[in-house]
């Protein structure tokens, strides 16, 4: 255990966990999550397994998802949950299980693999628990634009609170309740980090993500995506006879994932929505890139970005295939 302070966080790291097939607590767990007068929570992030809410909803102390109306109803295999965690419970040894050898996305088997649990300690009750993270799930940055965040995975949380350069006051309200500091406890890998305030928000502070926030939530999510999506693109573009220039692939990938940034929960556009729109625009010329982008087509709301994206594909390779007979990539 490894014991850190920052301005606002007192923070732990622990190395070396492992998952095992009787879902036993990691024993440098044990104390951070347990000891102490305060109840122990997890956020539930149903998205990353089989199986979604079904794995968890009939859980002892499950207390329901994040999320209110009818996003709560329509999305509820995809929004975060709550629920109350005690030693040697059926959820406990489900979320510290690992079975080697299984698929690791068998939330039904097993949870450590799919990393599916943020863990808090609070004095708060469950409800006031909720209401509190609620305010975070698609909270305003400085400009006034929502963005809906996946602070709750627990790699994100991890990389946020790791990459985070000072305190914000994003981050000083979320770790602070009326009831007190909450403590969190997110996993990546083998390795932990346990992060709680010290000290109480400013009065003038808010939950408004400045762009420091947005950086470390974001900056190595992006950096993967866009090294994928970049490798996929060469080779697409390879295997149809288009020799791409490397420099060119990394800035139209780059732009596309500018464009597409801007999404809601039940429609977040994927890797092949990605790669489909930055192969058309590799076939144009470079002036018409920005156009397209900015064209009436994508910035269409009431349209999905698959429909979008499948609507600008379309129109610009039939054009292409007719005017210079391009193949289809």
């Amino acid at each position: 255990m490894k014991r850190k302070s920052q301005d606002f966080l007192e923070v732990l790291r622990f190395e070396g966990l492992e998952g095992t097939p009787d879902g036993n607590v990691p024993r440098k767990l044990q104390s951070p999550l347990f000891d102490g007068s305060e109840a122990t929570y997890v956020i539930l992030d149903t998205a990353v397994v089989n199986g979604g809410l079904v794995l968890f909803e009939d859980a002892e102390g499950f207390h329901g998802s994040l999320a209110i109306g009818e996003i709560s109803g329509a999305l509820a295999d995809v929004m975060p949950c709550l629920a109350s965690l005690v030693p040697d419970s059926d959820l406990s040894r489900k979320l510290f299980r690992h079975v080697p050898g299984q698929p690791p996305e068998l939330g039904s088997l097993h949870l450590w693999p799919s990393n599916a649990a943020l863990f808090l300690r609070s004095h708060a009750e469950p409800e006031a628990l909720k209401f509190h993270l609620r305010r975070f799930i698609k909270p305003a940055d400085v400009s006034g634009r929502r963005r809906y965040l996946r602070l709750f995975n627990p790699a994100v949380a991890f990389d946020y609170f790791s990459d985070l350069e000072r305190s914000t006051q994003f981050m000083r309200c979320f770790m602070s309740m009326p009831e007190g500091p909450l403590t969190v406890i997110a996993r990546k890998g083998g390795d932990a980090v346990s992060l709680r305030a010290l000290h109480q928000p400013l009065p003038a502070d808010r939950p408004v993500l400045e762009d420091l926030d947005l950086q470390a939530l974001t900056l190595r999510w992006r950096e993967a995506f866009h090294s994928r999506l970049c490798e996929r693109l060469v080779r697409r573009g390879a295997s149809r006879g288009y020799d791409f220039d490397r420099d060119m692939v990394t800035d139209v990938a780059r732009k596309v994932m500018k464009a597409m940034e801007d999404h809601t929960p039940d429609d977040v556009p994927n890797l092949d929505d990605h790669m489909k729109l930055a192969l058309v625009l590799l076939l144009l010329h470079p002036d018409a890139i920005e156009p397209v982008l900015t064209g009436p087509v994508m910035r269409n709301a009431h349209l999905g970005w698959a429909q979008r994206v499948d609507i600008v594909a379309k129109s610009y390779l039939t054009g292409l295939r007719r005017m210079n007979g391009m193949k289809v990539v």
